[in-house]
């Protein structure tokens, strides 16, 4: 039997223990986006030329041409001589730069902040509370009795 006591009484307290933890709340993340449009320079790159000579020589000993096919792209120049056995190509490449929009976004995005929420722990319950007063005068009434034991034992002494 006593062990049937010990053993309730060591079961009520050790299930009264109990961790009580503060519920976490995340706050909602802010995302701000941001659009831009604006104009990029792209430079066209250069074009080419081509160039086929069929040359031949007289009895002096002069370069003759005798057939000339040349072929550009719409941004290029040439320039082509004879003279004096030498043969001078100059090509002359004109850059093209245009603008092409573009849309740039940016996305900012806070990161969430876990936040713990306070929680009230071990609130009283009105008659938890009437039974702390009841016992505290109790207390005080139960010292009264042993202060009065005492007097009355050492009076008759």
């Amino acid at each position: 039997m006593k062990n049937i006591i010990v053993l309730t009484a060591l079961m009520v307290f050790v299930g009264s223990c109990s961790r009580h933890t503060a519920p976490v709340v995340e706050v909602p993340v802010k995302t701000v986006e941001k659009t831009r449009e604006r104009l990029v320079p792209w430079v066209v790159p250069a074009d080419s030329s081509y160039l086929s000579l069929l040359l031949e020589c007289d009895s002096l000993n002069n370069v003759i041409v005798k057939e000339l096919q040349e072929q550009n792209s719409k941004n290029t120049s040439t320039d082509f001589s004879i003279s004096n056995n030498k043969v001078v190509y100059k090509t002359i490449y004109k850059y093209d730069t245009i603008y092409v929009p573009v849309t740039d976004t940016v996305i900012i995005k806070d990161k969430p902040i876990k936040v713990e929420v306070p929680v009230e722990v071990n609130r009283l319950r009105w008659w938890q509370e009437a039974l702390m007063w009841a016992g505290s005068v109790m207390l005080v009434a139960v010292i009264l009795i042993v202060f009065k034991f005492i007097i009355k034992i050492k009076s008759g002494i």
